[in-house]
């Protein structure tokens, strides 16, 4: 069940023309592909399991990444 502020608040914002089926079916196939993904990352993670050594430096490549991001830094 959806909310009917926040159905009257989508609509406010997209207009007259807007259809809640049509903003559904594009999140629901966003979120398929999504889980997909993740399905995909899965199945080569159990195929090819990333080694202790590789996942650290891993953790150590996306912390400087996020590091240099100024809008993901902590505040």
């Amino acid at each position: 069940m959806v909310d009917t502020g926040l159905l009257r608040e989508i609509r406010r914002l997209a207009g007259a023309g807007f259809k809640v089926s049509t903003l559904v079916g594009e999140v629901l196939a966003k979120e398929v592909r999504r889980r997909g993904l993740l399905e995909l990352l899965d199945e080569m993670d159990r195929e090819n399991p990333i080694s202790t050594e590789g996942h650290a430096a891993g953790e150590r490549l996306w912390k400087r990444v996020l590091s240099s991001t100024p809008e993901s830094a902590p505040n």
